[in-house]
Order: C-alpha cells, then structure tokens, then sequence
C-alpha cells in the first residue's frame, strides 16, 4: 500500500488487487485556507486501481473574515501498472510506466452551500517513472490536463510535472521532498512549489504523513500542513 494523496504527483504503487484504500488528508494555513480530502481506492487487478477523490471541503479566510466556503471538485479514474523491471535478487526495483487517466468533474453544491471548484469538466492523462539508487527512490511525473474554458467557449491545455525523491530514515518511517509545477498557458497560471514530509507505516494496514508545502513563486501559493492517513480496509476481513 502507499499513500498518494500527500504529494502533487502519484508513484506506480497501486491498490493491491481486491482490496479498498481510504485516505484522508487536509492542506491547511488555518489562518487562511483549508482543504479537506477524501479519496477511496480499489484494487480492480495485480497492476490496475480506481480512484474517486474529493476535495469535501474549501475554505479561505482573509483579513479575519471567511470569504470562500463550500465543496471542490471530486476526480474520477483509473491508473495501470504497464511493466515492472524485476531485480536480480527478486523484488522489484521498477514500474516503468503507469498510464493514468482521471476525469475531473465539478460537484455541484447543495441548496444554501457554494461549490468552489473549476465548474467545468476536465480530462487528465499522465505517465510516471518510478526507480530505485542506493538507499533512494524516485519518481518522475508527467501530466496532460485538457480543461474546458469557462462558459465552455473551447479548451484549454494544461502541462504539469513532478520530481519526487524518499529515502527511508528508520524503520517504518520515509522521509520524502517533492518539486512540482504546472502551466495553463491561456490563462497564464504557472504555480511552483515544493513539499518536505515523512510517511509512517503504523501496521501494514495504516499509513500516516506529516509534511509542509510551500509555494515558490508568485503562483505557488501559501506555505500550507500537509497530513493524512492512509488505511487498507482489507484489514476488516475475516
């Protein structure tokens, strides 16, 4: 199991087949704006997961006073594991590539609540290199995000990417940094941050992440508390 939600980017772990992932996380600066997210993973094959996440719950806050409140958007996909490269010793040291692809759907709020979302429909495919040195682990992510124009005038073209690096630092606990960006040309929007965080695997069923992530340029947005757990329901089972 692995914990997705913290980190911009995914790595090539998938859901293990059969079984189902809940994550809940929060992006906060409690001062300014908050995040709440849920998402729910099935493992539907050896190499293939479903995902729904959701962002339940937007807040910002300035100057003391609450001025945005309500849902944000949930995504729905699917990624597969295309080829793993095992190591000599048996195990794996890498997934080549994983071909992901999510559609992102605006939920639309509730009667005296304000949705927050994009309000329009977008499609994402991305591709990721995950791989091993020394004591390292590394992946390399890449995304092509087609969003409809507001008032769905045409579409424009999203280009986003990761770098992420972890290395374990005890037993059971990995310490990892991420740099990531994106860039939506026709709307001039080309945010840069990073994120610092370690994971601890409690049980082989639970995992828990602490990080922070900041913003790198004028686009990057607040220096925000990153935390989540992960939880593998196969644990219930009999």
């Amino acid at each position: 199991m692995t914990a997705q939600r913290g980190n911009f980017a995914t790595d090539s772990v998938t859901t293990a087949d059969g079984t189902v992932e809940l994550e809940f996380g929060t992006l906060s600066r409690p001062s300014s704006v908050t995040d709440d997210i849920v998402q729910v993973k099935y493992g539907a094959g050896p190499r293939t997961e479903l995902f729904v996440q959701n962002f339940v719950y937007h807040t910002e806050t300035r100057h003391g006073r609450t001025d945005l409140r309500g849902r944000n958007d949930l995504e729905i996909g699917f990624r597969h594991r295309f080829y793993e490269r095992p190591r000599a010793n048996g195990g794996t040291s890498f997934a080549d590539s994983i071909h992901a692809i999510g559609w992102q759907v605006f939920v639309t709020p509730d009667d005296g609540d304000r949705g927050v979302g994009a309000g329009d429909d977008a499609l994402f495919v991305s591709g990721i290199l995950d791989g091993t040195a020394e004591t390292f682990a590394w992946t390399l992510f890449y995304e092509l995000g087609v969003l409809d124009e507001p008032g769905g005038s045409g579409q424009d073209l999203q280009h986003a990417a990761s770098v992420i690096v972890g290395r374990p630092v005890r037993d059971g606990v990995d310490a990892y940094a991420e740099l990531f960006g994106w860039a939506t040309h026709e709307r001039s929007d080309y945010p840069l941050a990073a994120q610092v965080g370690v994971a601890w695997t409690q049980t082989e069923h639970v995992i828990w992440d602490l990080g922070v992530q900041t913003g790198l340029n004028d686009d990057g947005g607040e220096t925000l508390l990153v935390a989540g757990v992960t939880w593998n329901l196969s644990s219930l089972a009999p």
